[in-house]
């Protein structure tokens, strides 16, 4: 996970020119993002429903009314918006295909609106003023806006063919997806590029992308966060050719972030603009349950991807206030409002989640554990799957180790307890021999800050800091070490760095059980060792490797080709759609 910290640094190679910040709350798990800019490629138009903005002054016009009536009688989606209210009319423009000036508008208000239009590529149309006419045939004649000095000009004849202007009107509806169209996916993920965070997010971010080779159109729906003086508006961006709605999120919204983030009506107008046949749910924290309803009432068939203990736990990872694992397998409700004192909805809570996962039209898991963890609490065995995450595998063989190097241990995880960060500073500060090396990765580092700070160990071997890794470093931080630490302090839903490592030839040494112990083989590419946050079990574990030291030299993990990769992933998820949709390609 510590190499996506620094994914706020890369950039498309187009940008806007607005700068965004997303300036986020002081939590352990959530980044202080530096200014970013959104990428402005947006593709095309064809692939929405026919939408039509019409932003007019206070006068109006009925005729444009009843035109639009019209359109929108044959499948257009047509909105009202009067000038005054700019967010909504901004907002609105997101998922517009044509836009209509109607009346007169200051010149600050047409040169917004146009440099939006013209990000998103929505051409833009004006009724035509008076005193040449705003009729051809009985019909509201508009003309095409070639910038925002044209859109000003009043009275301004503009020299083009009468059926030209009149063309506007026979615009085609929206027609219906027969069954052979190519499937169309909705992703719903609380980050997304340029703001990745997140081991969720780089499964959504590369399953879209895998999807959209196999010619699925693929749609996002995230979050950005508000700017401290709590502004943000709705916004439409493409990544990877494939577009991205981001709406404002509220600063500690959880289940229920619809009450003040208006996340219902956002998302159901995406719905209703890319029409997906199936919606993918990844990590719904800030966005609210209110999403799943709005699939309900179009009846579109929602899966959810259970990346951690949101949906059962109200601090979302089973970890207790003091950092410890809950260790709970069958949810006690009056457990978890003992361990939240402060909440008052812990059990409308838990109620809301099972219903929304009950409405879905399949579930999974990363792992075994966790999907044993839902089963265990009232999720049916045939409801719910396994689908392990892929990963990035080595781009080069491993650089050979030395016999007269000491023993190199990596660490990733992060400062936190839950990831058994202060367990490693015990056992490494109490080793009584000095031939080893510890390299800490501080995921904070690329981001302008720092949240390691070592020089005050005592220790007898070396403790290096180092930048969190990025796609392009990933092998060569691997190359730095010979042994990954992993002593979580909770049933983690899967491990990324753990399958990074023993792809890669690294010896694991992690906590058990959990996903993230899924795939080592005790004794043959890793140790295991138990939940307890005993020090002394981790302890015998580090000096065992030391001890062992030759073997690391020549050694090859015989079970590396048993990992799962993004390619199996995206195949397994691209039939899952299609049979849950009855949809199923010869063949698969």
């Amino acid at each position: 996970m510590a190499r996506l910290a620094d994914a706020a640094q890369r950039r498309s190679p187009k940008l806007v020119s607005n700068v965004l910040r997303a300036v986020y709350r002081t939590q352990s798990q959530k980044p202080q993002f530096a200014a970013y800019r959104l990428p402005a490629d947006i593709s095309r138009l064809d692939h929405l429903t026919p939408a039509l903005l019409i932003i007019t002054d206070e006068s109006g016009d009925r005729q444009i009314a009843l035109e639009a009536d019209a359109l929108q009688a044959r499948g257009w989606i047509v909105r009202h918006i009067n000038h005054t209210d700019e967010q909504g009319a901004l907002a609105a423009l997101q998922l517009t295909t044509r836009l209509i000036f109607v009346g007169t508008h200051s010149t600050e208000t047409i040169e917004r609106f146009t440099a939006e239009a013209g990000r998103l590529q929505v051409p833009i149309w004006r009724l035509q003023q008076r005193p040449f006419g705003d009729t051809v045939d009985g019909r509201p004649l508009l003309v095409p806006v070639r910038d925002a000095k044209s859109l000003g000009k009043r009275g301004t004849r503009y020299q083009a063919d009468t059926a030209e202007r009149a063309r506007f009107w026979e615009l085609p509806g929206a027609s219906l997806k027969p069954e052979t169209a190519p499937l169309r996916v909705m992703l719903v993920n609380t980050y997304y590029k340029p703001r990745s965070y997140g081991g969720a997010t780089l499964v959504a971010e590369e399953m879209a992308r895998r999807l959209g080779k196999r010619e699925v159109e693929v749609a996002v729906f995230t979050t950005q966060e508000t700017t401290q003086d709590g502004n943000g508006r709705v916004l439409r961006y493409c990544v990877d050719d494939q577009d991205v709605l981001s709406v404002p999120t509220t600063p500690g919204a959880d289940y229920r972030a619809d009450e003040p983030a208006g996340m219902a009506a956002a998302f159901g107008r995406w719905l209703d603009s890319f029409r997906p046949n199936i919606v993918h749910v990844h990590a719904l924290q800030t966005l609210g349950l209110s999403l799943l309803t709005e699939c309900r009432l179009r009846n579109i068939p929602y899966v959810i991807t259970l990346h951690d203990s949101w949906w059962l736990c109200y601090r979302q990872f089973m970890v207790k206030a003091d950092g410890h694992f809950c260790f709970q397998t069958k949810i006690d409700l009056a457990v978890c409002e003992a361990c939240n004192p402060e909440a008052s909805d812990v059990r409308e809570r838990a109620a809301a989640m099972r219903e929304g996962l009950e409405h879905a039209a399949y579930l999974l898991s990363p792992g075994r554990t966790h999907r044993a963890l839902h089963i265990a609490n009232g999720i049916p065995a045939e409801r719910i799957g396994i689908s392990r995450n892929g990963f990035l595998r080595p781009m080069h063989p491993r650089t050979p180790r030395s016999a007269a190097q000491p023993v190199r241990f990596g660490f990733v995880g992060g400062n936190e307890a839950v990831k058994g960060y202060p367990l490693i500073r015990t056992v490494f500060e109490t080793l009584s021999h000095g031939n080893w090396e510890l390299v800490l990765v501080d995921n904070k580092l690329n981001l302008g800050t720092r949240s390691m700070f070592v020089g005050h160990w005592k220790t007898k071997g070396l403790v290096r800091v180092v930048p969190a890794y990025t796609t392009t470093s990933l092998d060569d931080f691997y190359d730095q070490i010979d042994v990954l630490l992993f002593p979580s302090q909770w049933e983690e839903s899967y491990g990324l760095t753990v399958r990074e490592a023993l792809a890669r030839d690294i010896w694991v040494i992690a906590t058990q059980p959990g996903g993230q112990a899924e795939d080592v083989r005790d004794g043959e590419n890793g140790t295991l060792i138990s939940l307890s946050g005993d020090p002394d079990e981790l302890r015998a574990a580090v000096e065992r490797v030391i001890q062992d030291a030759p073997r690391l030299e020549n050694y090859s993990n015989p079970y590396k080709d048993d990992l799962a990769s993004y390619e199996q992933q995206v195949s397994e998820l691209h039939a899952l759609y299609e049979s849950l949709l009855g949809r199923r390609r010869p063949g698969t």
